[in-house]
């Protein structure tokens, strides 16, 4: 299995669906301009991480906290990149966190990802944390693949 990495900066980010904080024509944009073979896209000059999760419904992270999954895609994205005004309507179906130093993204196909201490296992919502502690302690032995 190869797991997916990239390197987030210092800052204040929105994680759930990003269909909740684009508008309509600027989500449109996003899925024309970008390849989903890829983890980084670009909306103009700004960048944000989103990793297609193979579905939609409820993913739970590592504090409980349920996201809801409506293009079947799970993102980090910069404040400054989103709009403000749907993040303030739609804020609940994901969370807002602060990452105090640079962080790392990391993902594996369908099965996990990693936003700095918070992880997801995406596989149904009644997995096992002893499980994906096992799982963490194998992480170093993947194969990496910057972005």
């Amino acid at each position: 299995m190869k797991i997916t990495y990239t390197i987030i900066p210092k800052g204040q980010y929105f994680i759930g669906d990003p269909c909740h904080v684009f508008s309509d024509d600027v989500w449109s944009k996003i899925l024309r301009q970008n390849t989903h073979n890829d983890i980084v896209f670009k909306i103009d000059d700004k960048k944000f991480v989103m990793c297609d999760i193979g579905g939609d419904g409820d993913i739970q992270d590592s504090t409980s906290h349920v996201y809801s999954i409506d293009s079947g895609s799970l993102g980090i994205v910069p404040l400054d990149v989103l709009d403000l005004a749907l993040l303030e309507k739609t804020k609940h179906l994901g969370k807002v966190v602060t990452f105090e130093k640079t962080t790392e993204v990391k993902f594996m196909s369908e099965e996990f990802v990693q936003f700095g201490d918070l992880f997801f296992d995406l596989m149904p919502m009644d997995f096992d944390y002893e499980m994906e502690i096992e799982k963490r302690k194998f992480w170093e032995s993947w194969s990496y693949e910057s972005k």
